[in-house]
């Protein structure tokens, strides 16, 4: 999967380049992971950490996306099969084209030459004591997104989901 700017959904990539400009103003380098998915895709995502390694790599396999080498990377890295980053679910507008959702990974650079990619929530690489990933959701609201940060289960309870942003 390449996440490209291109796939968003224009509503959403005016969002996204407005948030981009308030990460570098935070000096929060990051950089996009995901935008648009297959639904077959999800189908793979979906099922990892609850389906068995051979079976994961099965319906990976069908999405084009690499085989994952051991259990231990077979972790839950969804929690729906109705994602916002699916195109083409049901192709009944030109608007369904486009995701409406992307996610991100921090950078923590140790020398401008040697940066270091991170899920660490805790970590203030611009050293103003706000964990960067609370933070970077504060700016994604402020510029009009849905941030994964406040996402909650059926119940009520949190559940978030950092480094995913949405319109």
């Amino acid at each position: 999967m390449i996440a490209l700017v291109s796939d968003m959904s224009p509503t959403l990539r005016k969002k996204y380049l407005d948030f981009s400009y308030e990460m570098i103003l935070a000096s929060l380098p990051f950089d996009l992971t995901r935008v648009a998915s297959s639904y077959q895709e999800q189908v793979a995502l979906y099922a990892q950490g609850r389906e068995p390694l051979s079976i994961v790599n099965k319906y990976r396999a069908m999405a084009g996306l690499y085989l994952l080498k051991t259990e231990k990377e077979n972790i839950i890295v969804t929690w729906t099969l109705n994602s916002k980053h699916i195109v083409n679910r049901e192709n009944k507008s030109v608007f369904d084209d486009y995701s409406h959702a992307f996610d991100i990974i921090l950078i923590k650079t140790i020398t401008p030459l040697k940066p270091q990619r991170h899920y660490d929530l805790k970590i203030s690489a611009n050293k103003n004591n706000i964990p960067d990933y609370l933070e970077a959701s504060t700016l994604g609201e402020k510029v009009g997104l849905i941030v994964g940060a406040k996402f909650k289960n059926k119940l009520g309870k949190p559940r978030p989901d950092f480094p995913h942003y949405e319109e």
